[in-house]
């Protein structure tokens, strides 16, 4: 049985047509990008890092040795505080190399919860005390000026945050300005120790 002309003409015109998706897809791009550029507010740091070197390069015939050996300034990150100490030179009340670290932190952990709060450090008592270790740096900067570079090494269990800190305040001294008064510059060039 034939159909008639007029329903044939229905049934093809009523065929469901594609969807034009672009216009959804340019404002859910748009809606995603203004959602980004809106919502990021994350600053950006950059920090003078270097990885640490393993084996030493021959010095030419020709070239001077320097007269006095760098300081080699090394800062190890306990549970218990802070260690300082260097290779190349007597650093004031500390001591050298193996001799400080068998000793116990040089610079130990605040017990006071006022002056962890005081710091502005989310930590609870007993934190670091990232003042007496900018303050003990300080002292070593003055005795030697032209060194920048520092050696950072903590234990397993150290948080990030705590390796952040120490590097913030190697870096700069808050308590002392130079003639354009920013804060003056200490040990800037860190060095992460191996297994860090």
């Amino acid at each position: 049985m034939a159909r008639k002309p007029s329903k044939r003409s229905n049934i093809e015109n009523n065929d469901p047509k594609e969807l034009n998706l672009v216009p959804y897809l340019d404002i859910v791009v748009n809606v995603i990008m203004f959602l980004i550029y809106t919502t990021t507010v994350i600053q950006m740091g950059v920090i003078n890092v270097s990885a640490p070197k393993y084996g030493s390069g021959s010095a030419g015939s020709g070239s001077k040795q320097q007269e006095k050996p760098p300081l080699n300034l090394s800062v190890f990150i306990t549970d218990k505080g802070f260690t300082i100490a260097a290779t190349g030179g007597v650093l004031p009340g500390i001591g050298t190399g193996e001799e400080a670290k068998t000793k116990g932190p040089t610079i130990p952990k605040v017990n006071d919860p006022n002056k962890c709060s005081a710091m502005k450090r989310r930590e609870e008592a007993p934190c670091y005390d990232y003042v007496g270790l900018i303050k003990k740096l300080a002292e070593i900067k003055k005795i030697f000026p032209d060194e920048t570079k520092i050696n950072i090494s903590a234990e397993e269990n150290i948080r990030y945050e705590v390796l952040v800190n120490v590097m913030d305040a190697a870096r700069e001294n808050p308590f002392e300005r130079d003639e354009n008064n920013n804060p003056m510059q200490m040990f800037y060039d860190v060095v992460f120790a191996a297994g860090l």
